[in-house]
């Protein structure tokens, strides 16, 4: 298979999937890779795998992939969760305090 230009066809072994954003490569995983994998290497049918951190900072130094910012734990995430629910909780305690003392005004 040829390019327009005449160029043999290279198939990319580093590409970012179109439906889920994430990068993704058809090179064997490194040893004690725990990403997600499609297919299996040996496979004649087909692999994919999602890069490692440190094959995805790589991308990102060499300005082919934009950096996705700081790593957030679940710990984290959890954490902010909880206060964004609590400042919604106290907002609403504070507007019917508000509207309780509007009422007794009234009366």
């Amino acid at each position: 298979m040829r390019t327009e230009t005449g160029e043999p066809h290279t198939p990319k072994r580093v590409w970012q999937d179109w439906r889920t954003d994430e990068w993704r490569t058809d090179f064997p995983p490194p040893a004690g890779f725990d990403g997600d994998e499609y297919g299996s290497w040996e496979d004649s049918e087909g692999y994919s795998r999602t890069l490692t951190d440190d094959e995805l900072t790589a991308l990102v130094a060499a300005g082919m992939a934009e950096g996705g910012g700081p790593t957030i734990t679940i710990e984290e995430d959890e954490a902010e969760r909880d206060r964004y629910f609590a400042s919604l909780n106290s907002s609403l305690r504070g507007a019917e305090g508000d509207e309780a003392v509007q009422k007794e005004g009234c009366a």
